[in-house]
């Protein structure tokens, strides 16, 4: 029995070597820093942060006559975009690295000193009946959770700022459109247009963002097993592998 547990423990070993390893080469490909957008007549300049969220927009001089006010909304969401494709060719580049010049964190393996424990006992026993229903309620949840998780993210969410001038909308992850009231617009300076966007396109992603998350958080099943597979140690503790 002793000799099927240092198997069993060199295996899990084996595979959080494997998975830190790939969780370091996905951390070193995700950007670190900002990155600037330009539409296409580089008077409307998109500043997004590494999580894809836009944090600063920037309309040069002449972009009145250039973009023309009523199609601002457009070269907004054309920056935007011109952002992201310069994160995804960067995240692309870092992906295909052949060496992963990141040495391999100093923390201790959880899994290299674990006591154990006792999965022939009463307790383990029910811990695993437990997990196993757990993840049958799981399984069962699935397609109605796919579905829900997926209306979350076609059905359009809008806001807009107090006094109605700006409205954002955003579907599938993508922003849609950008409305902007003309007379307001006109009377308006460049850089509190500017911010007031910005204001209105960030609360409309987090409305999305939070509706995905309700959707998921939804089933308790789903979210104790996102809990307890987030660690190993806890997960192999849980149905009593390890004390």
């Amino acid at each position: 029995m002793q000799f099927e547990f240092e198997d069993y423990f060199r295996d899990l070993r084996d595979v959080h070597h494997k998975a830190d390893a790939l969780a370091r080469r996905f951390s070193r490909a995700v950007p670190t820093e900002t990155v600037t957008g330009l539409d296409e007549t580089q008077c409307v300049e998109a500043t997004v942060a590494p999580d894809g969220r836009l944090i600063r927009l920037g309309l040069h001089d002449g972009w009145r006559e250039e973009v023309g006010e009523a199609h601002l909304g457009t070269a907004v969401i054309a920056a935007m975009s011109n952002a992201g494709q310069q994160r995804i060719t960067s995240w692309a580049a870092a992906m295909t690295a052949e060496t992963d010049p990141t040495p391999p964190p100093a923390t201790p393996d959880p899994l290299s000193h674990a006591t154990p424990g006792d999965p022939t006992s009463r307790q383990s026993a029910h811990a695993l009946r437990e997990l196993l229903d757990m993840l049958t309620q799981v399984h069962e949840a699935l397609p109605g959770l796919t579905e829900r998780a997926e209306a979350a993210r076609t059905r359009p969410s809008t806001a807009t700022n107090v006094n109605r001038t700006v409205r954002v909308s955003v579907q599938n992850d993508t922003v849609t459109s950008i409305n902007v009231d003309g007379d307001w617009l006109r009377r308006i300076p460049d850089q509190q247009l500017a911010d007031a966007i910005v204001e209105v396109l960030t609360a409309a992603q987090r409305l999305a963002s939070d509706r995905q998350d309700e959707a998921v958080n939804g089933t308790p099943a789903l979210a104790r097993l996102r809990r307890l597979t987030e660690s190993p140690e806890a997960l192999l503790r849980e149905v009593g592998l390890i004390e």
